[in-house]
């Protein structure tokens, strides 16, 4: 016993010696670049035949089935190669010194090769159909990067790039740039063109100086007023109804706010239209429109519109110079406010009525199920007599108000109560009549013997009183038959019990 325990505690301390080895070799281990182990072409180690050829003129080599040694290629710490029709970048991994790499309009589809590249200082990738660039995420030494029309949608992989002081994502499908928001050293930031909406990631990028977020989806640019050191933004082509947030910065000298396109929520269609003005200069004042559509008119902070039928929209312009404190710029763009065809959908119930609003088209709600006493409920009709009955699975709201109306059927009640006359014939049989009184009224005969019989005509009545339904007497047979046959299970017990 004593044995096995001293060879448990030497396998567990052999475990935990290997453990900790594997451990501080994995969590000391830099990054290494790969290297070739001995002299190779070209043509070889780099597969793109452009990317071959400017290695061969960077080395000053006479063909690119020269060789060349890893010492070469340390040798080299620029290439560009823009514009050339490259398809891949296998081989650059053997760059060891690379701070410079301009590949921009190429066919670029796997950035993989330079994920261990870590000098690389400045990265052009623009034009290139990238969708993954999470090979990128190691490069810490990067302070320039362009990724320009590529067709990346997701910036995850550069928020841990915190060297960034350029970064430049113009013609993207980004939405998110909420991994931007550590990238503190950012200088100049360029997001035009993309679908961003939401700038508050980069509030607290104080050292930014440019921004560039043109033609994209923002709204609200509250988040640029803590940005003290913007020198220009570049604005034009968004949804900017208020540029308040920029007045108290100091130092813009650059502004583009021109060309603002606004879309309110739609709104039911009425006769009578009437929109707040939404439009707000650097001290929140409101800035009167510039044309109005459709004969409308403002009264501030109103534009109403009167129309005699529907459209779908109705729209107004501004344009107002804005003074800054080193410049005067333009503030222009269009407000459109969509109108929705809806007409009134009554419900009416013996003259008490309800109702919605329904765009036409679409199908109607169905109300609850409304109650008469006496009565069922047959549905809703879309006229009073002789109408239609309505199918809310399938009928559609017309172009027109419409009134629907609940009918009903009255329920068929029966005979409360009923009575039989029973009066006797000449020949003895009995007559069996019902009676209002729910009586039974029995009129017998007389004999000879002064007796009376059933067939006697004389006044005498016996008024038996009969239930409504079913027979007042049917549970006699059903007790009699219980004790019957509880009497025959006693009397068998018994004889099994004799034997």
């Amino acid at each position: 016993m004593k044995r096995n325990k001293v060879i448990l505690r030497i396998v567990v301390t052999l475990a935990a010696v290997l453990a900790i080895t594997f451990w501080v070799g994995m969590s000391s281990k830099e990054v290494e670049a790969a290297v070739i182990e001995q002299p190779t072409p070209i043509n070889e180690i780099f597969t793109d035949p452009v990317v071959a050829d400017n290695v061969k003129t960077l080395l000053e080599k006479a063909d690119v089935t020269d060789e060349v040694t890893q010492t070469d290629l340390d040798s080299i710490t620029q290439l560009s190669a823009k514009s050339a029709g490259i398809t891949t970048i296998e081989g650059m991994q053997y760059l060891t010194n690379l701070s410079e790499l301009e590949l921009t309009d190429n066919q670029i589809t796997d950035v993989s090769p330079l994920a261990n590249l870590t000098k690389i200082t400045e990265l052009g990738l623009s034009g290139n159909p990238l969708k993954d660039v999470s090979a990128l995420a190691g490069l810490k030494s990067l302070t320039t990067m362009h990724l320009i029309y590529t067709d990346i949608t997701d910036v995850t992989p550069l928020e841990g790039l915190t060297n960034l002081q350029e970064l430049n994502l113009d013609i993207n499908q980004i939405t998110d740039i909420s991994p931007l928001a550590a990238l503190t050293n950012l200088q100049t930031l360029s997001l035009g063109y993309t679908q961003v909406s939401d700038l508050t990631p980069i509030a607290n990028l104080s050292k930014l100086t440019i921004l560039n977020a043109e033609n994209s989806k923002v709204s609200d640019i509250s988040p640029l007023a803590s940005l003290s050191s913007l020198t220009e933004v570049y604005l034009r082509e968004n949804q900017i109804s208020d540029v308040s947030p920029l007045a108290n910065i100091p130092n813009l000298s650059i502004i583009e706010l021109t060309d603002q396109i606004i879309t309110n929520q739609p709104v039911y269609y009425q006769n009578k239209i009437i929109v707040p003005n939404v439009i707000k200069g650097l001290s929140g004042e409101l800035i009167a429109p510039d044309t109005i559509s459709d004969n409308g008119a403002y009264t501030s902070p109103d534009l109403t519109w009167d129309l005699n039928s529907y459209i779908n929209s109705v729209s107004y312009t501004f344009n107002q110079s804005i003074a800054f404190k080193n410049t005067t710029v333009p503030f222009s763009g269009t407000v459109t406010q969509p109108l929705t065809e809806a007409y009134t959908a009554v419900f009416d119930v013996d003259g008490e009525q309800t109702s919605l609003t329904v765009v036409v088209n679409e199908l109607i709600e169905e109300p609850t199920v409304p109650t008469k006493e006496g009565y069922t409920f047959d549905g809703w009709y879309d006229a009073e007599t002789n109408g239609n009955k309505w199918d809310f699975a399938v009928d559609k709201m017309p172009a027109s108000d419409i009134t629907l109306y609940a009918k009903f059927t009255e329920n068929e009640e029966p005979n409360a109560s009923s009575s039989i006359n029973v009066e006797p014939n000449d020949d003895n049989s009995i007559n069996v009549e019902p009676d209002a009184s729910n009586s039974i009224t029995v009129k017998p005969t007389e004999n000879n013997d002064g007796t009376n019989n059933p067939n006697s005509s004389g006044d005498d009545k016996i008024n038996i009183k009969l239930p409504i339904t079913g027979d007042e007497w049917n549970v006699l047979p059903i007790f009699v038959g219980a004790v019957l046959i509880g009497m025959g299970l006693v009397l068998f017990r018994k004889k099994r019990q004799t034997k």
